[in-house]
């Protein structure tokens, strides 16, 4: 498929904006199924649920544009960035579990626990990442960008089992 730079520039945004409108959407509709205290069981489970999966998707997007940002940094300063944020929204998401179960009357012992390791290995890779970039002789931005896209998509791989983790134990 022939494009011209122009058009694929376009697209580009018109999928950014979309993301972002997405992700907008996806928040308050988390916030209107989180208030539905005084329904049904049923229904808060169903609420419950949608606002999980919402969260999942609120991350996976995230991590997706960190990896697009990490294909395109220019300096170990724009990949630094970049794990940071990979790192942290996925730490959000770990925290944010953690208390919806909580909330929800779980216990939350053995989920606290596991998620608790699987933070760790988020950091573990962002470290490692950071080191191995922070290594680059010559800080050549090809090898930057590659450093950084591989931590990222690693943050990426312990966020997904992270989700599956979850989604097991709250089912």
């Amino acid at each position: 498929m022939n494009t011209s730079p122009a058009r694929s520039e376009q697209a580009q945004t018109r999928l950014d904006q979309s993301v972002d409108d997405l992700l907008e959407d996806s928040r308050q509709l988390r916030s209107a199924a989180l208030q539905l205290e005084a329904a049904p069981a049923e229904d808060r489970r169903y609420a419950d649920e949608v606002a999980q999966l919402l969260s999942i998707l609120d991350v996976d997007l995230t991590l997706a544009k960190a990896s697009l940002t990490a294909d395109r940094v220019q300096s170990e300063q724009d990949a630094t960035v970049v794990l940071d944020t990979a790192t942290s929204v996925v730490r959000r998401w770990m925290d944010e579990a953690v208390l919806q179960a909580d909330l929800a009357g779980m216990e939350i012992g053995d989920l606290s626990a596991a998620l608790g390791d699987r933070l760790e290995r988020v950091g573990a890779e962002a470290r490692r990442g950071a080191e191995r970039i922070a290594e680059l002789v010559d800080h050549d931005a090809d090898q930057v960008r590659l450093m950084a896209s591989q931590s990222v998509n690693s943050v990426r791989e312990v966020f997904a089992d992270a989700a599956r983790s979850v989604r097991h134990r709250l089912s």
